[in-house]
C-alpha cells in the first residue's frame, strides 16, 4: 500500500484549527463512529511493508484532548505482542459525523476529513494529509457483507487513490467497527479480533 497511509489509522490517515470545526458548528462530537471509545483495540492479520517482519497490526484508541482520540498503531509477530513496535500515533477528531486526522499541532480543515460518516453510493472526497499528499476516496458499494477472521460485517467498499500512485487500493469500512479489511498491492490486512 502507499507509505503515507501508515500515518492514518492509517492513513489513516489529517489539518488547520482545533477547538471546533467552526464557530457556527456545534455538532463536532457527533458519535457516528461507534468504535471511537477510549480503550478500543482492534488487531489485524497483516501483510505488507508497513509492518516488516510482523504479521499482526494492533490499532488502539485512547481519549485525547478536546474530546478527540489518539490512535496508536503497533506491529508484532504472532505470540510475541510484548515485542510490538509502535509505528504511528495519530490524533483524530469527529466533527459533524466526519472523522478527521489532525496534524502535529492538533489542527484540521473542515473540508479535509479523512472518513465520511454518512456515506452515499458514489460519494467522492479528497484529503490532503500532514505530508501534503493528496488522496481521493470514492464509495464504490454500500452495505456489502465482508467475512474476515473476526467475523462477518456489513461494510461500505471505498477506493483509496493516492495522487501519483499507480494503484488504487480498497477499504472495507464499518462505522461501528472501523476498518474491517484493506486490500492493496503493497499492503493487505483483515480484522482478526477486537475488544468491543
Amino acid at each position: 500500500m502507499k507509505t503515507n497511509f501508515n500515518y492514518f489509522l492509517f492513513s489513516i490517515l489529517f489539518i488547520v484549527t482545533i477547538t471546533s470545526c467552526s464557530d457556527a458548528d456545534s455538532n463536532c462530537n457527533v458519535n457516528n463512529f461507534k468504535f471511537l471509545q477510549d480503550g478500543n483495540e482492534l488487531t489485524y492479520e497483516f501483510a505488507g511493508f508497513a509492518c516488516l517482519f510482523s504479521d499482526r497490526l494492533k490499532v488502539s484508541y485512547f481519549a485525547g484532548e478536546e474530546n478527540g482520540f489518539v490512535i496508536t498503531n503497533e506491529c508484532f509477530l504472532s505470540g510475541s505482542e510484548e515485542f510490538s513496535t509502535e509505528f504511528a500515533r495519530v490524533p483524530i477528531h469527529e466533527c459533524s459525523g466526519d472523522l478527521y486526522a489532525l496534524d502535529a499541532e492538533g489542527k484540521f480543515m473542515t473540508d479535509n476529513f479523512r472518513y465520511k460518516g454518512n456515506r452515499s453510493l458514489g460519494d467522492t472526497w479528497t484529503n490532503i494529509d500532514e505530508n501534503n499528499v493528496s488522496a481521493t476516496y470514492t464509495v464504490l458499494e454500500k452495505d456489502i457483507s465482508v467475512e474476515v477472521p473476526e467475523g462477518t460485517h456489513i461494510c461500505d467498499m471505498i477506493s483509496y487513490a493516492q495522487e501519483g500512485a499507480f494503484n488504487v487500493d480498497t477499504i472495507y469500512f464499518n462505522n461501528e467497527v472501523g476498518f474491517v479489511k484493506y486490500s492493496g498491492i503493497l499492503q493487505e490486512y483483515a480484522l482478526l479480533e477486537k475488544n468491543f
